[in-house]
């Protein structure tokens, strides 16, 4: 018994360390440029006419607003309630004589360099996906469920705002296979409990307890250490 709860602990010590040095919101925070708001960013277009304007930048990794989670063995202790949608908006101010589509890509970055390979973040994070709740006219897009494509047609009305959401998910290793919160992943678990197939974060990781001080620590090195930010890029298709 006592070695349990010397465990428990450790992994709670280990957490508020991670607050204080300045993990407390679990933040994404975007980019900012000067070429456009926020981190959603248009290039190799007519920027004349092609307006990309953020009107929610910032990704929270945080807690979740409420919990039924009555005895719980990792608490963040953090102010911040998860928000894991971003959106931006696209309008284009001149009239469509043909068909014209642009390409949406998402990229991570650390500082000014792009992540080249998302396998240990997308243990932590996953998506994102990008959708639009309501299609003007003349707007189609390639995929409803994840867009990459957005095609203007000839009825588009010039200057209709067209709103691009961006959502983010805990990665398995922190939110297992559902994507939880790690508060209400974790916390009904067992610290000993082995884990199941995909949660692991790294041949190290043994069971539910190590997973949480690892995946959350590892997490913690690519917010505040790395400076993980991310961009969408609005171009012309070919």
């Amino acid at each position: 018994m006592k070695k349990r709860t010397l465990t428990i602990s450790l992994i709670v010590l280990a957490i508020m360390l991670l607050v204080g040095i300045g993990y407390a919101g679990w933040v994404i925070a975007s980019k900012t440029s000067d070429e456009a708001a926020g981190s959603f960013q248009a290039y190799e277009v007519d920027t004349a006419n092609l307006t990309v304007t953020t009107t929610d930048s910032t990704v929270v990794f945080g807690k979740p607003a409420s919990s039924s989670t009555a005895l719980k063995w990792l608490d963040p202790q953090v102010p911040q309630n998860e928000d894991l949608v971003a959106a931006f908006k696209i309008t284009w101010s001149k009239t469509v004589s043909a068909n014209t589509s642009f390409t949406l890509t998402h990229k991570f970055y650390t500082g000014e360099t792009e992540v080249d390979d998302l396998t240990d973040l997308q243990k932590l994070i996953s998506g994102p996906t990008l959708t639009i709740a309501t299609l003007p006219t003349g707007v189609t897009v390639d995929n409803a469920s994840n867009v990459t494509t957005i095609t203007l047609t000839p009825d588009y009305v010039a200057g209709t705002e067209i709103i691009v959401t961006v959502t983010y998910q805990w990665g398995p290793s922190l939110g297992g296979s559902s994507h939880l919160n790690p508060y209400d992943f974790f916390n009904p678990k067992a610290q000993s409990t082995p884990l199941q197939s995909g949660e692991a974060y790294s041949a190290t990781t043994t069971n539910y307890g190590t997973l949480a001080q690892e995946a959350l620590a590892a997490l913690n090195t690519f917010v505040t250490t790395d400076g993980l930010n991310f961009k969408v890029l609005v171009a012309k298709a070919a």
